[in-house]
């Protein structure tokens, strides 16, 4: 779980990395403005995988929309990078890959809710938070010589990598997740 975490949050396809905020500020010339457009476009597309992800955990057990989720945005990201000398249909598509990531967001918190010690949640999410969102600077680090020494788009490229990354090791989580007790997967279906 930390490790897909970790790959997930070193990608260069999720929403304010230097690598995306060059590639629109820089190579295509957005203003702020229009820059804050796309930014609020995402986020858009964010809230309605929230609101679906509910659902799709009620109707479904963990496995499907965990993984499925995951494979969803690593396809859509994927997707938005052949586009990429077209920034409008890039974002529109990386925006639809905000609804894989917000269903797999949906998934890591309640691994964290059910798998976790009530008495220890505070402090548990505390330290896997600290772990896995440490990946943002070093990744924001590797992004900068990647657009100095290469280019943006090379970028781009190792972060789809990264996300197909997370769609292996979401495998690995669910997996780890039906193998638990009966009593957890009762939840799954309650959550």
């Amino acid at each position: 779980f930390i490790l897909m975490m970790f790959v997930w949050n070193f990608s260069s396809l999720i929403p304010n990395t230097p690598s995306l905020i060059y590639y629109f500020t820089v190579e295509k010339h957005f203003t702020s403005a229009e820059y804050g457009t796309v930014a609020s476009v995402f986020g858009f597309f964010g809230i309605l995988g929230l609101l679906l992800s509910g659902k799709l955990y009620r109707k479904y057990n963990f496995h499907a929309p965990f993984v499925y989720g995951t494979a969803f945005l690593a396809t859509m990201g994927t997707l938005s990078i052949l586009f990429y000398d077209h920034p409008y249909v890039l974002t529109a598509i990386f925006a639809i890959s905000r609804i894989g990531s917000s269903t797999v967001t949906m998934g890591t918190f309640f691994l964290r809710q059910t798998n976790i010690p009530k008495g220890k949640i505070g402090g548990t999410n505390a330290a896997l938070r600290m772990f896995f969102m440490s990946s943002a600077p070093l990744s924001a680090l590797l992004q900068g010589f990647l657009i100095k020494h290469f280019s943006v788009k090379v970028s781009l490229i190792i972060g789809c990598i990264l996300l197909w990354a997370t769609v292996w090791y979401s495998f690995k989580v669910a997996k780890a997740y039906l193998i638990l007790p009966k009593k957890r997967k009762g939840l799954a279906r309650a959550a």
